[in-house]
């Protein structure tokens, strides 16, 4: 039946309609398949979840429009096909544009560069070959979340992997999952979890925890100090308790509070190191003490 169909004079508009017919397809139902083991880039059912209970929309304005390398125009590519599958799973709630930084804001005569930098979103300077020579870029690989009247940053490419240019892209998009995720639950957030963090068996307050308690728990979350070695139980406020890398052995006692702690519905991390083998300890360091608020 095709081959009679390729000698009347209706098998152009035919081939015309069935590529029509295609084309409308694709752009009503996307899916991608993931080949790696790991699915890596299949949403995992915490985001899924995370989607489905948005309450009201959450714009993505994702600054990777341009004229890139073939590397960033992959990452842009796999930005739109995150928010894309985003978007399927929340449906209206999930919104995205992507702009160009260098471009002006609408009704006014400063461009989308001029409101990162004054957010302190430092841009990648990024030099690409071409037949006239180099050429030197600002990039802004950030995406901006609104919700209600709140507005949130994510990075979207971090200047600190590791590897070949490949590897470091491969692993930026897996990431990419997670960075927008943590997000939007972030940005949603009516109040901080609160996160205990125990002392009292020679859990670290120095420079080997400063980044994590300073730089990371305390913008996310509400962190106080607990002494496992005052009296009382641990109270069931945390919304989980960090135990990072104790030196000291824990009491009888001490494993009783955790114990109780854990069977009432409490979240316990444990940082341990079996072995005293840091590569701090072979640079020099300068001592940073941080301190939260202490519970007694």
């Amino acid at each position: 039946m095709f081959r009679k169909l390729l000698h009347t004079p209706y098998w152009l508009p035919l081939i015309l309609l069935i590529l029509v017919g295609v084309n409308w397809l694709a752009s009503q139902w996307h899916t991608r398949i993931d080949l790696t083991n790991e699915k890596r880039f299949t949403l995992s059912n915490a985001t899924k979840k995370l989607l489905r209970n948005i309450d009201e929309p959450v714009t993505a304005e994702v600054f990777l429009k341009g004229d890139f390398p073939s590397g960033f125009r992959q990452l842009s590519s796999a930005a739109e096909d995150l928010l894309r599958e985003f978007k399927e799973v929340g449906g209206s709630n999930i919104r995205y544009r992507f702009l160009a930084p260098d471009a002006n804001i609408p009704g006014t005569e400063f461009t989308y560069t001029d409101s990162l930098t004054a957010m302190g979103l430092a841009p990648i300077n990024l030099t690409s070959r071409l037949k006239e020579g180099q050429q030197q870029q600002l990039v802004y690989p950030y995406a901006l979340l609104h919700y209600k009247d709140r507005t949130l940053p994510v990075q979207l490419f971090t200047t600190e992997s590791k590897g070949t240019a490949f590897e470091i892209l491969n692993n930026e998009q897996s990431m990419m999952e997670y960075r927008v995720a943590d997000g939007i639950s972030r940005i949603m957030q009516t109040e901080k979890t609160v996160v205990g963090y125990l002392t009292g068996n020679g859990e670290p307050q120095d420079y080997r925890s400063y980044d994590l308690a300073q730089n990371f728990l305390k913008n996310n979350y509400q962190l106080f100090v607990f002494d496992i070695n005052n009296p009382g139980p641990i109270p069931m406020e945390f919304g989980a308790l960090i135990v990072v890398k104790p030196t000291l052995a824990f009491s009888e006692e001490s494993k009783f509070k955790l114990d109780q702690y854990v069977m009432n519905g409490g979240k316990l991390i444990m940082f341990i190191d079996r072995l005293n083998a840091e590569m701090d300890s072979l640079q020099i360091k300068n001592e940073v003490c941080w301190t939260g608020t202490e519970i007694k």
